[in-house]
């Protein structure tokens, strides 16, 4: 792992901090989503867009309300274990117990739960636990974009943080920048400019990118 790059580009992006939760914030209000808020309607409206940002279409009316009476179930759990959480343990039962609900797997789980607790300031004692929720956009950034990391070293969705590839990953992480959730930023910039390379000229870490496309807006 290239912990100097990832530096760089971590500075970079927090440059930009304020658009990307300007970007959450649009989110929350439509939705009508409440700092702090650990009600189960809450939790619902944060649920909501995880599911259709990371599920899109393949998700019919149906199999959507099966996702929602399933966290209805699960939700004394879920809320227990936020309101006492206190270590990695207590984390990993959680995000057990999201992945439990129907057709979550551990990507949406761990989006979910890292806008829950990051983002939304509910069950805020587990920041320090949190773990960065691989995707292709993050992946693709890491490896082919910035080249920091080679792909042996990148954990795969389903890893949990005790797998053998994953815990280290995480902690390294954690020992470039705190909280190590700060790196969903690049999600963002994946999905926002990686998506489309007539983007790369207007992107937050153009400098540093390996594979950059060479015409300009």
């Amino acid at each position: 792992m290239n912990q100097q790059v990832l530096k760089n580009a971590i500075e970079e992006t927090l440059k930009h901090k304020k658009v990307f939760e300007s970007d959450k914030n649009t989110t929350a209000y439509l939705f009508g989503i409440k700092n702090g808020d650990i009600s189960c309607s809450n939790l619902k409206r944060i649920l909501i867009p995880a599911i259709q940002y990371r599920s899109g279409p393949s998700l019919n009316k149906s199999e959507c309300e099966a996702v929602i009476n399933d966290f209805e179930e699960k939700y004394s759990d879920i809320r227990y274990l936020l309101n006492n959480g206190t270590c990695q343990e207590d984390l990993d039962k959680l995000v057990e117990t999201v992945n439990s609900i129907y057709d979550i797997g551990p990507k949406i789980a761990n989006v979910f739960l890292k806008d829950i607790i990051y983002q939304f300031k509910i069950g805020k004692q587990l920041i320090p636990f949190l773990y960065l929720p691989i995707d292709v956009h993050i992946k693709n950034i890491f490896v082919s974009k910035l080249q920091a990391i080679d792909r042996e070293e990148m954990p795969k969705t389903s890893d949990k943080y005790s797998h053998f590839r994953n815990k280290p990953f995480q902690e390294e992480l954690s020992n470039i920048h705190e909280p190590r959730i700060e790196f969903d930023m690049f999600w963002y910039i994946g999905a926002r400019f990686c998506s489309n390379h007539l983007f790369c000229d207007i992107c937050w870490i153009k400098e540093y990118c390996k594979k950059r496309a060479p015409y300009k807006l």
